[in-house]
């Protein structure tokens, strides 16, 4: 029986996240960024850091029962007027398919609501419209969409629908009583 969970990522693994970023053909498409990632590592894991020191901006990588690093999610734009935060997830290519990208976010919705300290209400997510696989992690782990924002991103000169989805607190816990679901409420270093 396989183990995930969430942990903290440690120095060596902002190496691993920065190869897989940097190194991904497609990362504007697939994470829905205009954002360059031509980044020198330096100044990369200087603003990793100040994230991972954040609380309002949690940042968490899955790892499997060896300690591989599988994917990482993160929380930010958080908005204490409405006790609600924007996520984003990425599962590099070698690892994507395999329900990690489910799983991982399943683990920081429980994560995310369980956290006093936030106390949200609600968790949004959005994407653009050809990222098939994020809709369906988003969906499985029941997120509702809520709208489309039409020719919202540009990336290399093409405009694309950005997909807004939400997840509300109420939903989670009904959700709880229905499925058995079990989760750490602490993250570890990794």
């Amino acid at each position: 029986m396989s183990y995930y969970r969430l942990a903290i990522p440690s120095d060596n693994v902002i190496d691993i996240i920065y190869e897989w970023e940097t190194s991904e053909k497609n990362y504007s498409y697939i994470a829905g960024k205009t954002v360059s990632m031509n980044w020198a590592y330096d100044e990369y894991f200087k603003k990793m850091k100040e994230t991972i020191e954040n609380s309002k901006r949690p940042y968490r990588v899955l790892v499997n029962q060896n300690n591989e690093v599988l994917g990482c999610v993160k929380g930010y734009n958080y908005q204490e007027q409405n006790n609600s935060i924007l996520i984003g997830f990425y599962i590099p290519e070698i690892n994507r398919n395999k329900g990690y990208g489910t799983k991982m976010l399943e683990l920081f919705v429980n994560e995310l609501f369980i956290d006093k300290s936030l106390n949200l209400n609600r968790i949004i997510a959005s994407t653009v419209e050809t990222n098939e696989g994020s809709k369906k992690i988003l969906e499985k782990n029941l997120f509702v969409l809520e709208g489309k924002l039409r020719e919202n991103m540009c990336i290399d000169g093409v405009k694309f629908t950005e997909y807004y989805y939400s997840i509300l607190r109420s939903e989670w816990e009904r959700n709880l009583t229905t499925a058995s679901i079990s989760f750490d409420e602490t993250s570890v270093n990794v």
